[in-house]
């Protein structure tokens, strides 16, 4: 019996050990590309929840019915944007394996602007102007 139990618990081990493995994770990184998360500085140090909490003039670019939360406003900023941008690829069955880079055009500077001014207690009106999308346009 022993050594039906000893098989037994080798293999659950194994099995365990295999299980264990594939619930590791590898490694992988990614940036949120063209769509930031947030427009403006108070948005982006909340997490980017200027649709559900706006702070600045700047959150009608996402949700314009901030304008009637925010009051008379001008908010003017500069963001820096520098993604890290590549692959390193091996064991391709194509033969593809390398190193690829797409850093070529860092930084990338996008500009914000808005501006809204209450007309009344539930109107207002508003522009916003922000930098999204464009990445390594030329």
């Amino acid at each position: 019996m022993s050594h039906i139990a000893s098989g037994l618990s080798r293999r659950l081990s194994l099995a365990l050990a295999l299980s264990s493995a594939a619930l590791v994770p590898g490694t992988a990184q990614a940036t949120d590309g063209y769509f930031l998360n947030g427009t403006g500085a108070k948005a982006k140090g909340a997490g980017g929840v200027e649709i559900a909490m706006p702070q600045d003039s700047l959150a009608i670019a996402v949700n314009p019915a901030a304008a009637t939360e925010v009051g008379h406003r001008f908010d003017v900023g500069v963001e820096i944007f520098v993604p890290d941008r590549g692959a390193q690829i091996t064991g391709n069955q194509a033969g593809l394996d390398g190193e690829y880079s797409g850093n070529g055009s860092n930084p990338f500077v996008l500009p914000e602007g808005a501006y809204v001014r209450p007309l009344s207690d539930t109107v207002s009106v508003g522009i916003a102007v922000n930098g999204n999308g464009g990445m390594n346009t030329h």
